[in-house]
């Protein structure tokens, strides 16, 4: 049985100093000791082929055309430790790999895996790295937010660290800066995840932070879905194509001069509540008479949302006016048709009438519902 290998990558009389021991081919137990590894063998790493000194290098080619093949294969059954007293007593790793940098150091990498694949190579899978995690023994973070970290714990990947400064970021996703080298930057597939695909438990100042310029800074493609916002939200354009329920204030400006505030203070949006709808607008009065506003229907906008609301045949609503005469007194200002309870339950724009204005004149007008 052979338990451990020599790789002679330069005749010995390469070295200046004799190398470190290792140990003879075929001797079973025999273990490898390299803590003084001179970086005195010159390589050209595969795929990155600048000159580089190394104390340990292996190249392959491909031989086989039907079978698996693995330049280094390490493994590691673990079936001890149990009964250790705490970290780091009790752990075990099959590949460590740690650098210290100390002053005088340049650039400084832990691990640098790479992958290239060249043109013209054919169709085929690629991954830069693959982690695969299999938990058989029993489930892991069952509990709810910060609950659910409770040891003891199984994470695919643990970015962690004990520096006593802040650094850049713990995850990167860039590119050369001159074109885009990806279609996604994370992706969670197969409906892999139960609980969070993305939990933020912590107190930072912002949470999710667009500062690009992307078509959309989040896409719900998934009518069924449902977004939650429990803070303040505020927001400068708001599209929504389903249902929104309140539990808060909501005040919306549109460029048709259309306010709409909500209260509720039910669950559901559309069961009993202070729900108020106000539209409002300016209008330049037109010099058709002394005294008529040119008898003219104004209408406000309603979003889709609001006609809604007001097409709720259960709801019942008190209805108020509101003229402002600007510029100049307009003493006999007042509206000459109200707007009717079938415009209000049809959901169309509601529709009224102003007379008693002088003529060139301006007015603003409101008309607020209620739900009483």
């Amino acid at each position: 049985m052979v338990d451990c290998f020599l790789f002679i990558l330069l005749p010995l009389a390469a070295y200046a100093t004799p190398p470190c021991n290792v140990c003879p081919a075929g001797s079973p137990g025999a273990v490898g000791g390299f803590d003084d590894a001179m970086l005195t063998l010159s390589t050209s790493p595969i795929g990155n082929g600048f000159a580089t000194n190394t104390s340990f290098s292996i190249h392959g080619v491909t031989g086989q055309q039907n079978n698996r093949e693995f330049v280094v294969n390490l493994g590691l059954t673990s079936n001890m430790g149990t009964t250790a007293k705490s970290t780091p007593y009790r752990d075990k790793v099959c590949l460590y790999t740690g650098v210290v940098a100390e002053n005088g150091t340049g650039d400084v990498w832990s691990i640098n895996p790479l992958l290239t694949q060249a043109p013209n190579s054919g169709s085929y899978d690629a991954q830069g790295i693959e982690l695969d995690f299999n938990n058989n023994n029993a489930n892991r973070g069952e509990t709810d937010a910060g609950g659910g970290l409770a040891p003891p714990v199984s994470y695919g990947l643990s970015v962690t660290g004990a520096g006593g400064f802040r650094s850049t970021s713990a995850i990167l996703v860039s590119g050369p800066g001159v074109h885009r080298i990806w279609n996604r930057g994370i992706t969670f597939a197969n409906d892999c995840v139960t609980q969070s695909t993305f939990q933020d438990l912590g107190n930072p100042s912002k949470s999710i932070d667009i500062r690009g310029n992307p078509e959309y800074g989040i896409y719900q493609s998934s009518k069924s879905s449902k977004n939650y916002f429990a803070g303040k939200t505020t927001t400068a354009d708001l599209v929504v194509e389903g249902d929104i329920l309140y539990s808060g204030r909501l005040l919306q400006q549109h460029d048709q001069h259309e306010t709409v505030d909500l209260l509720r203070n039910q669950p559901s949006l559309m069961q009993q509540g202070k729900i108020a709808v106000r539209t409002r607008g300016c209008v330049n009065v037109s010099a058709i008479s002394p005294i008529v506003l040119a008898r003219k229907q104004y209408s406000g906008v309603m979003t889709s949302q609001v006609k809604r609301i007001l097409s709720s045949e259960e709801l019942k609503w008190e209805t108020s006016y509101q003229l402002t005469a600007l510029l100049k007194p307009m003493p006999n200002l007042y509206v000459s048709k109200l707007v009717e309870d079938e415009q209000i339950h049809t959901g169309n724009d509601l529709l009224f009438e102003v007379c008693g204005g002088s003529p060139e004149g301006y007015i603003s007008w409101q008309i607020t519902h209620v739900v009483l």
